[in-house]
Formats: structure tokens, C-alpha cells, sequence
């Protein structure tokens, strides 16, 4: 029969932390929003373009790439 050797709790301890952590998730980040001023999603796209590819309206300023898709019918 083997014999079972115990680390040194310190390490279970280190190795638990490790584990805990890694398991986190990240922090969501609101995309980059520099472009026009705006108070509205509407703003930020062509007034016809109501479906597809749409930038949306982040603390009053457009983002620079659309990040928002909303399927056509």
C-alpha cells in the first residue's frame, strides 16, 4: 500500500487562492464611444438604416464601429 505524503498546507492554501481566481470573471467593458455627440442610437445612424449594422450611443457620444446588429426582415 502507498504511502500518502501531506504538503505543507501552505501550499493547498496557494494553490486554492490560485484556483478561486482564476475562475473569475472579467469585468465587462462598455465599448469606446468618441465619435458625434449624440442622445439617441438614432442619432448615431443614417435615418433610413433601421436593421443590420447599427453604432450605438454610449454616454452621449457614437461609437466608432457598430457593435449593434439587428436582423432585416
Amino acid at each position: 500500500m502507498p504511502v500518502l505524503h501531506l504538503k505543507p498546507w501552505w501550499l493547498t492554501v496557494l494553490v486554492s487562492i490560485g484556483l478561486l481566481g482564476a475562475g473569475c470573471p472579467r469585468k465587462l467593458e462598455e465599448p469606446q464611444a468618441m465619435g458625434q455627440a449624440c442622445e439617441s442610437n438614432a442619432d448615431c445612424n443614417a435615418p433610413s438604416l433601421r436593421c443590420g449594422a447599427l453604432r450605438v450611443c454610449v454616454r452621449n457620444r457614437c461609437e466608432q464601429t457598430p457593435s449593434l446588429y439587428i436582423p432585416c426582415r
